[in-house]
């Protein structure tokens, strides 16, 4: 036979059961009978998400088999079930529609044992706008059931009619701010811009020091409204503030679950200026390098002989101004000269504590030669610096580098040379061929009839090769099977936590496996260092023990045999009264009273 549509409404098979007087002389007798008397039901629950968003579509998917193990009397021809699905929070017990209304029909039903019928329905489920963020109980609940026609909603008891399938997580929608900036406005104040978040009606943020706060109530309110800009005044001098600025919507109540984060620090004491370096140009005239500190407006240089400056009232006065070069001139040949500098601020009218140091010699009568600073650095090659200070009064005939990876090295190791007729004044030598992530001493060189002359050596080091990012590494672990022991239809939930420790992003295949057979393969994308929790529910109506495996993880459970109970008959319910007064509905009815509830 062939299943037309959801064979997951199998309650309604169960009719033929009863539906001779040899089987079935009374309502009551009908509801002492055992569905699994005549078939076999088993099935997989799960979502395709247990994470969503409030307008978002996730799917609950149902697939199973029911096997017909004993022959029927007769069978029905037609059944139709409704159920609604809803979720109820589990913190405030707030309810929300998921799906108003999903129907399942069935045209034919297994009715000789060996008989089988397949089935696999995906229900699509949203929260509605207005939902609050948490963890949901989604429950399934029959509205509607008839058999050939007949309404038998009435004769399905109402613990019956509501079953809870799973669990899903609800979360807000709400975007963090973005282009969230901050600038140190002075001393004690700092500037705060943003573009306030998709959805949101209004920002907080909040500020705190040694790193961004974690959540809302982590450290000092700064700003709460509606605006795009604030400022955060009444701060310290030169600290590091952190910032972290989170969406907000009046209508709904809900916050961002991410927020934005920006940090600064606040303008104070100026760093000391960076990459200080001298170069003696002929015998009179010394050049001084630099890059302004951080927080810096000005630099101050001091000049001594002898020793190095160490305050800036402590020798002459060479340079005070908001450039990165000067030129010392009026010197005397053949003196070393000693510089200090000094960061200035104007905002704060503060002073660096420290000052950085350079020296150079100037040049002498004859042949004279400096190496100045390396540049360029690549894997494989750089430019190298030189000056010639003094001729000694006769031009050269070669001007160059030496390069080695030992120390001075001189013209007999590796040399790149121009010739020509040289005076006094600065070159630059293209040097290729290097090695990667390798030291060199290089030297700057001249030539003339008097030899070579040769510079300090200057040190440095070729880049090397960036390492690639490791690839995505998946780990599988705390599986988790609750309950261990069920009765036949009874649910057991499977979980486990997957999570990629690799450096990039990537796909595992994650694979359910019952008694060496696949109930369910779902992919999973992961980010770096991202974890998730991934959890089946699962039903078998046979007694016996199931081993499990999932994502290499194993366990089990075990489906035990329920004993009849003894004793005095219970009181009839209500109900029953009724359907006493009309038990062909019963009969016809009681495949939705027993199997549907264990298939959602």
């Amino acid at each position: 036979m062939r299943c037309k549509r959801w064979a997951g409404i199998l309650s309604i098979i169960l009719a033929v059961v009863v539906c001779s007087a040899p089987l079935a002389p009374s309502p009551v007798a009908a509801l002492d009978l055992n569905p699994y008397d005549y078939y076999q039901v088993d099935y997989l629950v799960s979502f395709s998400d247990n994470e969503v968003q409030e307008g978002e579509v996730f799917y609950l998917d149902i697939t199973g088999q029911v096997t017909c193990i004993r022959d029927m009397p007769f069978g029905a021809d037609r059944a139709e079930v409704t159920e609604k699905f809803v979720a109820q929070h589990r913190e405030t017990g707030d309810t929300k529609v998921l799906n108003e209304g999903y129907t399942v029909v069935v045209d034919d039903v297994p009715d000789w044992a060996g008989e089988t019928c397949q089935f696999d329905e995906h229900i699509g489920l949203s929260f509605p706008p207005g939902s609050q963020p948490g963890d949901y109980d989604v429950i399934g609940q029959t509205v509607h059931a008839d058999i050939d026609g007949w309404d038998v909603t009435d004769l399905i008891p109402e613990s019956y009619k509501s079953r809870t399938i799973g669990m899903v997580t609800c979360v807000s929608n709400l975007e963090e701010p973005s282009g969230f900036a901050a600038v140190a406005a002075g001393t004690s104040q700092v500037d705060l811009s943003w573009v306030k978040g998709d959805g949101a009606t209004g920002t907080k943020i909040v500020r705190k020091e040694g790193g961004y706060p974690a959540d809302r109530d982590d450290g000092i309110e700064v700003y709460f409204g509606g605006g795009n800009g604030a400022s955060d005044v009444g701060l310290s001098p030169n600290t590091h503030y952190y910032y972290s600025a989170w969406s907000w919507n009046d209508d709904s109540g809900m916050w961002s679950d991410s927020y934005a984060t920006v940090d600064v620090v606040t303008r104070g004491k100026p760093g000391k200026p960076a990459g200080f370096f001298a170069v003696a140009v002929g015998i009179d005239e010394i050049n001084l390098f630099w890059t302004k500190g951080d927080g810096a407006t000005g630099t101050k240089i001091v000049r001594r002989e002898g020793r190095y400056p160490t305050s800036r009232s402590n020798g002459v006065e060479v340079y005070f101004g908001s450039g990165s070069s000067a030129s010392d001139t009026d010197l005397l040949p053949d003196r070393h000269y000693y510089y200090s500098a000094w960061s200035w601020d104007d905002d704060s009218g503060m002073w660096s504590d420290d000052y950085a140091t350079a020296d150079a010699v100037t040049g002498v009568e004859g042949l004279t030669v400096v190496t100045g600073v390396v540049t360029g650095i690549e894997a494989t090659s750089a430019t190298c610096h030189g000056n010639i200070l003094s001729t000694g009064g006769e031009d050269c005939d070669r001007r160059g580098v030496c390069w080695s990876t030992s120390p001075d090295p001189d013209v007999g190791d590796n040399k790149q040379e121009d010739t020509g007729s040289f005076d006094t004044g600065a070159f630059a030598v293209a040097v290729t061929g290097l090695s990667e992530g390798t030291s060199y001493y290089v030297r700057a060189c001249a030539h003339n009839s008097e030899g070579y002359s040769y510079g300090d050596e200057v040190a440095f080091t070729t880049a090397g090769s960036p390492s690639p990012p490791l690839p995505p590494s998946f780990v599988v672990s705390n599986l988790t099977i609750s309950p261990g022991e069920v009765e036949p239809g009874q649910v057991v939930t499977i979980s486990v936590m997957v999570r990629n420790e690799g450096g990039t992003e990537g796909s595992y295949a994650l694979e359910l496996v019952i008694n060496g057979e696949m109930q369910s393969s779902r992919e999973i994308t992961l980010a770096p260092g991202e974890g998730r929790t991934v959890s089946y529910q699962v039903s078998k109506s046979s007694p016996g023990n199931y081993e499990v495996m999932l994502g290499g993880q194993s366990g089990g459970f075990t489906v035990v045999v329920v004993e009849p109970s003894s004793g005095t008959s219970p009181a009839i319910p209500s109900w029953v009264s009724w359907v006493m007064r009309h038990p062909v509905l019963l009969i016809i009815a009681m495949p939705v009273l027993f199997f549907f509830p264990f298939l959602l």
